[in-house]
């Protein structure tokens, strides 16, 4: 019987931009970090959270701190410098979260008061979750909450159990193919391999 491959799923993409969020961020900053935008990514083995904003601001040269600036940078941490040697820039910030479906974790679908919904993952962290839009929309949350949950018993833990006995049932498979194949030539089993193969019987019984 031919054994089941794991399951393979398309790559899809997300847009979870909170408005809210985004609007009070760039208000509360008076503009400075801008618009910032979260896109999902589901790839075939994991899945990438990615978080964007820019700012113009001066911040200290790269070579002036040992070397290339991060791509992400706090504010406050910039400023915090002694006497920084600066500069003004525009520049792009961005932060991604990426997990394994294997190292998923909890995938959950909440509502977080009467009509704003969110899915919580480990991509997020605990207190925060992904809620597209102005947080109202179920449907969208619904189709990202299933879609993670999928990927992560197709791919993740369990997937990878299932793989590994498929892998024992082939090797059991060729063992018996490859005693059929010996005792139609007449080979007889070395002796090495006959007292590997008592012993493991031997643990078995134990």
């Amino acid at each position: 019987m031919a054994a089941k491959p794991m399951q393979k799923f398309a790559v899809k993409e997300y847009d979870v931009t909170n408005y809210i969020e985004a609007c009070c961020n760039c208000c509360n900053s008076c503009g400075l970090i801008g618009w910032t935008t979260r896109k999902l990514e589901l790839l075939e083995e994991e899945a990438v959270l990615t978080v964007k904003n820019s700012t113009s601001m001066k911040v200290p040269r790269a070579e002036d701190i040992g070397g290339t600036c991060e791509a992400i940078r706090l504010t406050i941490a910039c400023l915090s410098l002694p006497h920084p040697p600066t500069r003004r820039i525009h520049r792009l910030h961005q932060l991604q979260s990426k997990r394994p479906y294997a190292q998923l974790g909890s995938v959950d679908k909440a509502q977080v008061c009467c009509c704003c919904w969110a899915v919580n993952t480990d991509l997020t962290g605990k207190d925060e979750g992904i809620s597209p839009k102005c947080g109202c929309e179920e449907g969208l949350v619904s189709e990202i909450a299933e879609e993670l949950q999928a990927r992560k018993v197709g791919r993740g833990n369990i997937a990878q159990l299932k793989k590994q006995e498929i892998m024992a049932v082939r090797v059991d498979t060729l063992h018996l193919k490859v005693d059929a194949l010996m005792a139609k030539m007449n080979v007889s089993v070395p002796p090495a391999v006959q007292e590997m193969e008592r012993e493991a019987l031997m643990e078995a019984g134990a």
